[in-house]
């Protein structure tokens, strides 16, 4: 690595999210959320997308450590106010079919860390909140597929020590750095032609499960005690990380991504099931999480470890029992590859299989978009959701079958599949 140009494999990666993750087209307008240790690649990203003709580059910045504060500190018929600001700025990026890009960095990784049951709740409160007073974003921008977007995680200092305890702080970040280029083919200079060909891949993969008109995954983990089916409509369809939004603009919602899904009918969701990764949920790493579902709905839950950080998640509301999303993710990712554990959602989610309750997505249903409420709650989407919340639950030694039917076998993907 003594010869390693890292600002080119940064430039590199700040591309790859503008033009490919996002793909702003000329004139769009474009709003860029993110932490403070990003804020040198919020310029970067800037400069890429007035490069491509972007009319306006929007930013809003989120400061972690005042959020706590807020919580902790301030008075209780304050907790859910949100500024009406937040909702203009969304309806303006709605309105005019922009793009998003938000840098998720986990700035301080422990921010709730230690809070009881209660403190977890009330953070949950604020949250959803929050989330409310921008629904437009769920219902428009994401349902309706108004506008594009793209989910990226730079490293942050804290979060590289975390998963790299064994390194000094600025060999951590480095060897962060080093994965999440990798990982991206940001560290070679065909990287938007690799990344390209990968989402192809993805492509054909998802078309592969289509053609099979799957009813029901089961997942089987002995050692976990996994034995868990779920259940799909017939208007399933299986999907990756190239997406089309509603005026026809290709975008790749995260980057990196590994991942093939789906949207499961939630109501003949079944049996019981043992994560195989950490959960981050709103700043609390949640370890050894097991969950029982019957008749769709989460009944039992038991963890070794910040546990209330899930019950106040599945207690926001009805829906947040239900799942929303089934993906499928092989051994062959090179962030399992990477044999590390990263405690952030975006990278965990495509090292494993993984389930999500809470909202499911219109395009995990054949043209979901464009279907009535009543013809959606007949098939089993979750609908009216507030929340979102993935959760890893295969290895190298978790079998899935579709129907039957062997499809991935300690962890890898058999067949055609792979």
């Amino acid at each position: 690595m003594s010869n390693f140009d890292f600002g080119a494999a940064q430039r590199r990666y700040v591309d790859l999210l503008v033009s490919q993750g996002c793909n702003v087209q000329p004139g769009q307008h474009v709003l860029i959320n993110t932490e403070p240790s990003c804020l040198e690649l919020v310029g970067l990203a800037a400069e890429a997308f007035y490069r491509r003709g972007a009319r306006y580059v929007d930013t809003s910045v989120t400061l972690p450590r005042v959020d706590r504060a807020h919580v902790e500190l301030c008075s209780p018929n304050r907790l859910t106010f949100v500024p009406g600001w937040k909702a203009v700025q969304i309806d303006q990026l709605v309105d005019s079919k922009g793009c998003m890009l938000a840098f998720r960095s986990q700035d301080e990784p422990d921010l709730y860390e230690g809070f009881d049951s209660a403190g977890m709740a009330r953070v949950n409160e604020m949250l959803v909140a929050r989330r409310e007073a921008v629904k437009r974003w769920t219902e428009e921008g994401v349902l309706q597929r108004q506008v594009g977007w793209c989910l990226a995680g730079p490293p942050s200092p804290k979060w590289a020590a975390k998963v790299y305890p064994e390194l000094s702080p600025e060999e951590a970040l480095a060897a962060l750095w080093r994965e999440i280029f990798r990982m991206t083919f940001a560290d070679q200079e065909n990287c938007l032609e690799l990344w390209a060909a990968h989402l192809d891949r993805l492509a054909r993969r998802s078309a592969l499960l289509n053609s099979r008109k799957i009813r029901e995954l089961h997942f089987v983990n002995e050692a976990l005690g996994t034995d868990l089916k779920v259940g799909l409509s017939p208007l399933a369809s299986w999907v990756s990380g190239r997406k089309q939004t509603a005026s026809g603009i290709d975008v790749c919602l995260n980057i990196p991504t590994f991942e093939v899904f789906t949207t499961p009918d939630w109501r003949v969701t079944s049996g019981t099931v043992g994560l195989t990764r950490p959960a981050m949920i709103n700043g609390s790493l949640v370890e050894g999480l097991r969950l029982r579902f019957e008749k769709g709905e989460i009944v039992e839950v038991k963890a070794e470890r910040n546990g209330a950080a899930y019950e106040a998640l599945i207690a926001t509301d009805p829906t947040a029992r239900r799942l929303g999303e089934v993906a499928l993710v092989g051994v062959d990712s090179p962030i399992f590859q990477s044999g590390r554990v990263f405690q952030h959602t975006l990278y965990d989610e495509n090292a494993a299989c993984h389930i999500a309750t809470g909202m499911a997505y219109t395009v995990g249903i054949e043209d979901g978009d464009q279907l009535p409420s009543e013809k959606l709650d007949g098939i089993g989407f979750n609908r009216k959701a507030k929340t979102h919340q993935d959760v890893m639950i295969s290895d190298e030694t978790t079998t899935v079958r579709a129907d039957g039917q062997v499809i991935l076998e300690k962890g890898r993907w058999v067949g055609e599949l792979a």
